[in-house]
């Protein structure tokens, strides 16, 4: 079994786009930092970055990607 994990790259906060920093996930719009395993670590965002599902097949990631509700504490798809 893998530990893998793939994460929406939209910060639940206020829907900015998240970076890869060298040890961390970060939102550029207002500082929020998140683990790589998607927690939330400091910042103002509601919650940790939103998991989205995915499987490896033959050597290509598939991953279904989804939205969900920003700004507020619940993962509410949209």
């Amino acid at each position: 079994m893998s530990s893998s994990q793939v994460f929406s790259s939209v910060c639940p906060h206020n829907g900015c786009d998240v970076s890869v920093d060298a040890q961390e996930l970060v939102c550029p719009c207002h500082d929020s930092r998140f683990g790589r395993d998607g927690s939330l670590l400091q910042g103002e965002s509601p919650r940790g970055l939103d998991p989205l599902e995915f499987k490896l097949e033959e050597g290509t990631l598939w991953v279904r990607y989804q939205r969900f509700e920003v700004g507020v504490k619940a993962r509410r798809p949209l």
